[in-house]
C-alpha cells in the first residue's frame, strides 16, 4: 500500500507522464474504484492478507497505467472479480487472484 499511496501522490487528475523505453513520453491514466464494504470483503472465504484487505477497503479494484489510445495497463481486481476469476481459473483454495 505504501507504493500505491506514493504513486497516487504523484498523480495530477489521476494521470501521470511516463517516458517509455524508446524515449517517447505518454500520459497514462489511473482509475480507482470506490471502497469495498465489509460485507463484500467477507464474501472472500479464504484468509486474505492484510495488505489486500486494506487495498479493498480503500479501492475495490483499480486500473493503473492505462494508455488513452492503446489501453492496456494493470488491472487490480475487485472483490467480485477475485471471486469470478478463482472459478474461471480453477484456482487452488489458498490462491487469491489479484
Amino acid at each position: 500500500m505504501i507504493a500505491l499511496e506514493t504513486l497516487k501522490s504523484r498523480l495530477v487528475n489521476n494521470q501521470i507522464e511516463i517516458q517509455n523505453e524508446e524515449g517517447y513520453v505518454d500520459t497514462l491514466y489511473f482509475l480507482f474504484s470506490e471502497p469495498a464494504m465489509e460485507v463484500e470483503i467477507k464474501r472472500l472465504k479464504q484468509m486474505i492478507p492484510n495488505d489486500i484487505i486494506h487495498f479493498l477497503k480503500t479501492h475495490n479494484g483499480a486500473d493503473l497505467f492505462v494508455h488513452p489510445t492503446y489501453g492496456g495497463g494493470i488491472r487490480l481486481f475487485s472483490v467480485d472479480e477475485m471471486i469470478e476469476y478463482r472459478e474461471i481459473w480453477e484456482c487452488p483454495e489458498q490462491f487469491i487472484p489479484v
